[in-house]
Formats: C-alpha cells, structure tokens, sequence
C-alpha cells in the first residue's frame, strides 16, 4: 500500500481506543503522578488511565516513575520500582532486569523501554519469553509483531507470534493459490474442499453428483440431517419425503455406484453390507439382487440403471433457494411473523371478526417499525420485478386501510375485493419468509450452492456474494466461538480441514497449510477492537474475489449495542481494493438511518465519469438490500487526502455488527 493512500485508509477510520492495560499483580509499566492525596495515595496516569493508587514510597507531583503493580485492588498498590532521580526511568528499568535475571543488552534494553515509553505493561517472564523469540528469529518484524502482542495483551507464545507473522507477511489470496496448486488437497466432499474451490474454481475435483453422493453418505452414516432438510425446502426432494427413506436411497446408490463410476467407500460398504446377509459357514457372497430385497424402496433407485441420486435440476434448485435469501436478522423474521399473524387476524374476508382496538394499534405499530427498519425492503431481494413493484404497493395500501381503522375507532375493515388483493401480497411476503434458510443451515446452502458451481456457474454478481458467504461460514474463523457459545464441537471447516492435514501434506502445501492455519489464527485475534461504548472490525478477504492478486481489506466500525453488535442501520464501512485497472482504490461508505454517502478514493481522474454511468446501478442495488444512496462522490486520492476526519462523521452516533457486500 502507498504510504498516501495507506494514511488516507487510517485518516478515515475512526480510531478506537485500545483497551486500558490490564494492571495484573507483577506488571511493571510507566505512570506520570498527576495529583498527591492524603494517606500515601495518589491519582496516577496510565496510557491515559486515571488510576487511583496506594503508594509504598513519597513521591512527587508530576513525577514519571516505573511501577509495579504490588496488588490488583482498589486502589490499586504500586511500588516503585527504584529510587532513582526524576527522569532516569530507564537506569530503574535496567536495575529491575538485572534483579530478575533478565539479561542485558542493547537489544533487550531497546526493546523493553520502547514498552515503557509507550506505557504498555509487562512482567518478568513475559519479557523473558519475549527476548528468547527475538533472539532466535530472523524475521525483521520480529520486534514490531512482538510489541503489538503486548499492546493487544496477547499471550506471549510462539504460536501466537508466528500467527500474527503470518498475517504481516502473507496475502491471504496468495495462500489460498499455494495450496490449490497442482490439485485440492483437502476430501473432495469437506467444508474445506469447497471453500477451496469456491475460491479457485480449477481446484474442484469431481462432477457434482459424484461429490453431491458421497457427501450425503457420509452424512446419512453419521444422522446428520442437515442436507436432507435443505435439499427438501430446495424442492430438490418431495415435501413427504422421510429420513429413514432417503437414508435408505443414499445407501443404495453408493452400493450401486453411479453413471460416473461409484464413489470412494462404496466397495467398502457394499462388502460390510455382503458381510451383514452371507452366511458365516457359506462362502458364496450375498447378490445384489440379495441385497435389492434388504430394502424396500429399491424398486425406485435399481442397481441395474445406475441412476444419480441428484436428479436433474437439483443445481438448478438449490442455487434458487440461494438467491431468495434476503438479508433479515433472526429477529426481523419473527416480527414480520407476527404481523403476518396480527393481519390475519384483522382482514377477515368473511367480515365476521371485528378486531380490537389495541390489535389494530399493535398491527399499526408493528408495520411502521418494519418499514422504518428496511425489513420489507429487505425481503423484497426475494421477489421479481414485476411482483414486487405489486406487493409494495399493497404494502402502503395496508397501512393505510389499518390506519384508517384506528383513527375511525369502528374496527370495520376494507371491502372484500381491497382484503382479498392485500391477502394475496401477505401470502407472498409468507411465501418469501418461508424460503429463509434457518440459520442452522447457512453453512450447508453455502457448502451447496458451492459444489452446485460444478454443474451451472453463477453469474459474477452472485459468485461473488458466494465467494464472501463461503469465506466467512466454511473458514472456521468462528470454530472457537462456536465451541465457547455451544459447548459442543463446531461444525467441520477449512480451519479443521487444515488441523487435519497440515501433517500429511507434501513440503511445499504443508507449507502453505501451516501459514494458512497462522493466518487464520492471526485473522482471530487481531479482527476486532472493542471498549465500553463502541465495536470495530478489520475484515480481510482472498484478492481472487475481484481478480486482484491483493487482498480486500475492510473495516467496519460502530458503536456498540447491549447484544455486542453494530447496527447495520448506523454504521462505517471502509474498502480497501488494489484492483488490476483502477489500482489502488478507497471506498468511504457512512451508513446513517440505511442511507448510504459513497465516497471513492482514487488517483486516475478520469474516474468521476465513470462512476456517473454505474450511480443508477448502485442505487437500485442498495434498495434490493433495503438502503438509499444519499450521494455518490469520486475524489483524486493524490490530491484530496483528508487530515483529520470531519466532525460530523467523529460525532455521528452508531448502534450496533452486520456486514454485507
């Protein structure tokens, strides 16, 4: 990155605060005194830290010393660590190190006051951790990586230093090429095969009903249903169709094998299966047709036809159910459940009901907020042109008809020609709610709609959104989040995938294995920054995702809601793109009440015109996802880099994380 743009990318963030540092007893750090109380107490600044402090020794107003934290109370105890003049802060931290057995020397001694200095806190042993990594290393980031583990109050462990090494040196779009060459190297039917491919399509292997089979028995074996119930809401399979029946169907087609040859284990489980109904004394091996009778539903799926569990379509369908899922939260779901709820309870056709007053005031309240939050907007994504131009129509025809009832105070609704149109876009709306994938099984529609790629490759626009999905679902960057929130195993992934591998593969993947594990671990513990009030997030995705051999570098930030996240509604988002015809570009998004300020950052000044050509496509995208573009700037990046951020963007108000490109 150009040090004009990479200060352009910084100007624009708005920089948090890092954590306090934790005063743990044992922590040595530099403090200024600020004010002297009664009683050996006295107000110490800490990194800008206003700690109130019992002291073991007089000291003197305005003083900087070098501390270490005796006891984490309140106050908290400090001592000082020696009795050396004002100002000779670096003669007390050397005697400290001599007294701990930390040996001394340029190096060290650099290092460690440069810790001082900055006043990030520190102990014995992790100082002596530390200079054992400096000293064995001969990665010239060695000392920028390590002081910022202690600035993050990492760990102080090798793997944690090689993980955020990995992160400093690699492009993550590079790894992802090293370890697709010559081939995937990961189980063609795993989360992590199909990341993979997702990524760098050439390094799929097998048709999509070869890996679409064996997926599926692998999971049938195991009782795993979620493939199963995505493949019936797909209409890939009938709605009365049983597990136990598909179950049975899957077992036989891998004993079958298909039309491009049987898929690996089937030998293995047919030969168990001959095993279950031979006889022990009797050498002859049990006939298909023997094993045709085991099962009831052979007559369906013959050995003698070799026909494909996948029938045809089944790409087709399951990248439909892909395209009809509309950005909602969990909770947006549930109310436009209850809406649905409360308008059938108050449009009767036959005009028997008369609802009550508090309904219709709920009802009345419920739509405003559902508009108000883009939630119908959102849903609209899943309906066509012409359809959803009819259902928002009849969407202000509702609220009105609803108002209209409220104000009147008679609890008399529309004729029943207005009540059977309205009907007919809430069916819609309940149609479209029914086709959101619960979230349960987004990382299987992901996984699926992946392998689909295989038999219909998606158009650029939503390969791309795939791409981003496949990314954040299948990598595994959630793994230890998952485990922590379910107390249960995660689901597998390419983070799993490469825990699994990383021993087995050849030099040059393994290799590339190792530093993509590093990678993703540096990508955990440095993704998110957080104090009491606000979140951000720095999200980093493979270059193949625009056909750029840089990474997309994103960073997302907003004040922190009570359930820890940003508000998609209020928010700031950051691009950072090197794209092979533009080069390196910035994009500026400010996100207030879903309407969005564009502004692009780039030095080719021929830039602005054409943006103005893509300004009417870019607006009707953001209302597919239930936003309005309030202005589209271009601004020469060699000329226009901002000093500061304005005021009107440090003192917008955020609420709330959600990302979506």
């Amino acid at each position: 990155m150009k040090p004009s743009m990479q200060n352009m990318f910084q100007s624009l963030q708005k920089v948090q605060k890092a954590t306090p540092p934790s005063l743990n007893a044992g922590k040595v750090i530099n403090g200024k005194v600020t004010e002297l109380l009664p009683g050996n107490k006295a107000i110490v600044d800490i990194g800008g830290r206003q700690v109130n402090a019992r002291l073991e020794t007089s000291l003197t107003k305005g003083g900087n010393y070098l501390f270490q934290v005796q006891a984490q109370k309140n106050p908290v105890h400090l001592k000082v660590v020696s009795n050396e003049a004002k100002g000779n802060e670096t003669v007390s931290l050397q005697k400290w190190m001599q007294a701990h057995g930390i040996k001394v020397n340029s190096q060290t001694m650099a290092f460690a006051k440069s810790l001082m200095d900055k006043q990030i806190p520190f102990n014995a042993q992790e100082l002596k951790q530390a200079f054992s990594i400096l000293q064995s290393s001969k990665n010239p980031l060695t000392s920028t990586v390590l002081k910022e583990m202690f600035e993050r109050q990492l760990p102080i462990r090798t793997s944690v230093f090689q993980a955020l090494s990995a992160g400093k040196q690699n492009q993550l779009g590079a790894l992802f090429g090293q370890l697709s060459n010559r081939g995937n190297p990961f189980p063609p039917a795993t989360r992590a095969a199909a990341l993979l491919s997702s990524i760098v399509p050439s390094a799929g292997r097998g048709n999509f009903p070869q890996v679409a089979g064996q997926k599926l028995s692998n999971e049938v074996q195991n009782d795993n249903r979620q493939s199963f119930q995505l493949l019936k809401q797909a209409g890939a399979l009938p709605p009365s169709e049983t597990f136990g029946n598909f179950k049975s169907k899957v077992i036989l087609q891998n004993m079958a094998g298909s039309s491009t040859g049987s898929p690996p284990g089937a030998d293995t489980l047919m030969r168990n299966m001959q095993g279950a109904v031979a006889p022990q004394n009797d050498h002859r091996v049990a006939s298909q047709s023997s094993l045709q009778r085991l099962f009831p539903v052979t007559a369906a799926f013959s050995f003698s036809e070799n026909k494909s569990l996948m029938a045809e379509g089944t790409a087709e369908k399951i990248q439909g159910l892909f395209r009809q899922q509309a950005p909602l939260s969990g909770s947006e779901q549930q109310q436009l459940s209850r809406w649905s709820g409360q308008f059938s309870r108050i449009f009767q056709s036959d005009g028997n009901a008369k609802p009550s007053p508090a309904l219709l005031q709920s009802f009345v309240n419920n739509h405003q907020q559902l508009t108000e939050q883009g939630s119908f907007s959102k849903l609209m994504t899943a309906l066509t042109g012409a359809e959803k131009s009819s259902v928002q129509k009849m969407l202000g025809q509702i609220s009105g008809e609803a108002a209209k009832s409220v104000h009147s105070n008679s609890g008399q609704t529309s004729n029943g020609t207005m009540v059977r149109m309205m009907e007919g876009a809430v069916a819609r709306i309940d149609q479209a709610l029914q086709s959101q994938v619960p979230s349960s099984l987004q990382k299987t529609l992901t996984e699926w709609t992946a392998l689909s790629q295989r038999e219909t490759p998606l158009p650029v626009q939503e390969r791309l959104l795939l791409q981003v999905k496949a990314f954040q679902q299948l990598s595994g960057l959630d793994d230890e989040a998952v485990l922590r929130q379910n107390n249960s195993s995660p689901e597998s992934s390419m983070k799993s995938g490469l825990l699994s591998l990383i021993t087995d593969l050849s030099a040059s993947k393994g290799e590339a294995g190792r530093n993509m594990l590093h990678f993703f671990n540096s990508m955990q513990m440095t993704a998110s920054q957080e104090n009491s009030h606000s979140l951000q997030f720095t999200l980093q995705f493979p270059g193949q995702l625009l056909e750029t051999e840089k990474d997309i570098h994103v960073n997302v930030d907003g004040r922190k809601s009570e359930d820890g996240t940003i508000d998609p509604d209020h928010c700031h988002i950051l691009f950072y793109l090197d794209l092979q015809s533009l080069k390196e570009t910035v994009i500026d998004m400010q996100v207030q009440n879903r309407g969005v300020q564009v502004t692009v950052f780039n030095e080719n000044e021929e830039l602005t015109g054409i943006a103005d050509g893509f300004e009417e496509k870019l607006q009707k995208g953001l209302e597919n996802a239930g936003y309005s573009l309030v202005s589209l700037q271009v601004k020469n990046s060699g000329k226009e880099i901002p000093g500061k951020i304005p005021s009107s963007v440090t003192t917008s108000t955020y609420e709330g994380v959600d990302f979506r490109i």
